[in-house]
């Protein structure tokens, strides 16, 4: 293993470069990028995790990665809006994200699996995730408990743009701020909390589907636009409005 490279802040590097020998101790040559608990961890280059890997990089618990405008990237594509990918997602994430972690700054494309599976209180900022065979953002194996998504867009993935339905929902989650555009699926699906102040548009299924896990999701300041194959269709269920909203043509919501 190289010796570790650490940033101007004292963030230990990740990069092309190092990916090849393992970036520092406990991380084996290769991918996926195998990180430490409680530590802080920055991109400084492109990643490229190929065309048959499901994971690009584990995040422990606690940690923080910053990738510093720099892309994860795999070689699916997909187009139009709902999307079409070229090829079917599986289970993994461009980053699995532990219990705690925060992921900002960069880009996550082109990956087979989903772009961030994400444990519960994980953060996900200023982050473009697009492209990605099984959808956008989802919940881990523990569930998305407690979970922030904010100041992201999250565009023509290949299922759901923000899946938190599965291993019962994501109580105490917010999502706030983002552009959910173009996935195959629903824009917003889970036992969420807070829904406020995202555009969420021509995603395949409905804009988004609250109310899971017996959880009631407040939403607010959200335009719900042109999902569900036209604003003739239903464009949400469930949730308890908490201020306007625009679904299709009007402010009924669902």
């Amino acid at each position: 293993v190289a010796p570790a490279g650490f940033a101007a802040d004292g963030a230990l590097e990740i990069n092309a470069a190092c990916v090849a020998t393992g970036c520092f101790p406990g991380d084996t040559p290769g991918i996926p990028v195998q990180t430490q608990e409680n530590q802080s961890y920055v991109l400084t280059s492109n990643i490229a995790v190929g065309a048959v890997s499901t994971v690009g990089v584990v995040l422990e618990a606690g940690s923080t990665l910053d990738l510093g405008g720099f892309t994860i990237a795999g070689e699916v594509t997909c187009t139009g809006a709902p999307a079409v990918c070229s090829e079917q997602g599986f289970n993994g994430g461009g980053v699995i994200a532990r219990r705690g972690s925060v992921v900002r700054n960069g880009t996550i494309r082109g990956i087979r699996s989903f772009g961030i599976q994400a444990d519960p209180f994980v953060r996900v900022e200023k982050m473009l995730i697009e492209q990605n065979a099984a959808g956008g953002i989802a919940a881990g194996n523990d569930g998305a408990t407690g979970c922030i998504i904010e100041d992201s867009r999250i565009l023509q993935n290949g299922s759901g743009g923000i899946s938190f339905a599965a291993n019962d929902g994501a109580l105490g989650a917010r999502v706030v701020r983002n552009t959910i555009h173009g996935n195959s699926y629903a824009g917003v699906t889970g036992a969420i909390s807070l829904l406020v102040d995202n555009a969420i548009t021509s995603n395949g299924n409905l804009g988004a589907i609250l109310n899971y896990s017996g959880s009631v999701t407040g939403f607010a300041g959200n335009q719900i636009y042109d999902n569900n194959g036209g604003n003739a269709n239903p464009q949400m269920s469930g949730g308890v409005s908490i201020g306007t909203n625009v679904c299709g043509g009007d402010t009924i919501c669902p």
